[in-house]
């Protein structure tokens, strides 16, 4: 995956490759954020703290704060096992990407 810097992002020549790898970059970055908001809603709801996630899940405390950071790449199953764990359903939905012209 290609990643960009802060430079790169004030170009105003882009490649329309590049415009469309930093939406995906962008779009996969809400997502995983999505995720850690879940959790955490899910988490103060129930009134939990990271290591009582932590022990339900049986992993550490760490790996806890690094799905809310959005720092661990989630799979659906874990999420849903996640959500499950905390007590609630995990539902997805799909929404259609508004295109911006150029």
């Amino acid at each position: 995956m290609k990643t960009f810097k802060i430079t790169d992002i004030l170009e105003e020549n882009w490649s329309s490759n590049a415009k469309e790898e930093l939406n995906l970059q962008m779009t996969q970055t809400k997502a995983i954020l999505g995720a850690g908001d879940m959790i955490w809603n899910a988490m103060q709801r129930k009134g939990w703290k990271q290591k009582d996630l932590a022990e339900k899940m049986n992993v550490s405390k760490g790996y806890v704060s690094r799905l809310l950071g959005g720092m661990e790449d989630l799979t659906v199953s874990t999420l849903a096992r996640v959500m499950a764990i905390l007590g609630e359903d995990l539902v997805l939905s799909i929404a259609k990407q508004e295109i911006k012209s150029s």
